[in-house]
């Protein structure tokens, strides 16, 4: 689950599996309908929060077919990724390897986020549009993953805050998580916790016929306080 411009027009909505799949029934069969869903590229503001820090380890949730974890490696971060579709799973590891990444540089995990069990901790834990049709405890999530940071690490957030001039706003499908909320319920002020930054910001994109807009981001950035 990745970066998800779900537009009519893409034929996504079209040759959308039922909604009342489990989750990873969804996914898969999501996945399974085309060779590729994603552009492979990361997301031009994950990018710059990340190009700010020191590479190290790094957690990328809903990782998808691995876009996100191969810019992280290539730039020297140890990165693993986690998603709930095998499919994306697998093709992120056939993917990887075609790039001569090693599992210590880029790591893939199938696993449902609300019930993965890991003592694993990381210095920065991403999370990239983790937006879904179909099931998803999304604060529990997020909770969980600041768990998983490094005592002065971050949490890093994306998510789509609205949708580019021409596509078509649907309010029952498109939900829009508010950045501001959701950092202060991540990290209430007796937490000790940094909110670096909960707003929305606002990248270009081109539309499937070439049309030039922009299209904001939801972006938190949580530092964890030091022990």
């Amino acid at each position: 689950m990745t970066d998800q411009h779900q537009q009519k027009k893409h034929g996504v909505r079209d040759n959308m599996p039922s909604t009342d799949l489990p989750p990873r029934d969804f996914w898969n069969e999501m996945y399974s309908q085309r060779e590729r869903m994603w552009s492979g590229k990361a997301n031009a503001t994950l990018e710059a929060e990340l190009t700010k820090l020191e590479p190290g380890t790094v957690l990328d949730l809903g990782c998808g077919e691995g876009g996100d974890v191969f810019w992280l490696a290539q730039h020297g971060w140890r990165a693993t990724g986690i998603d709930i579709s095998d499919v994306a799973v697998a093709r992120a590891r056939e993917n990887a390897a075609a790039l001569g990444l090693s599992e210590d540089e880029a790591n893939f995990v199938c696993a449902d986020l609300t019930t993965w069990e890991s003592e694993a901790t990381f210095d920065v834990v991403v999370s990239s549009f983790l937006q879904s049709p179909v099931e998803l405890f999304r604060e529990q999530i997020l909770a969980d993953a600041l768990k998983r940071v490094k005592p002065g690490g971050r949490l890093i957030v994306l998510s789509h805050a609205g949708l580019p001039p021409w596509a078509e706003v649907d309010p029952d499908f498109h939900r829009f998580p508010n950045p501001v909320q959701e950092a202060e319920y991540l990290a209430p002020e007796e937490s000790g916790d940094t909110v670096i930054f909960a707003g929305a910001v606002e990248r270009e994109v081109e539309g499937p016929d070439g049309q030039k807009g922009t299209i904001p981001d939801g972006l938190i950035v949580v530092e964890k306080a030091l022990l």
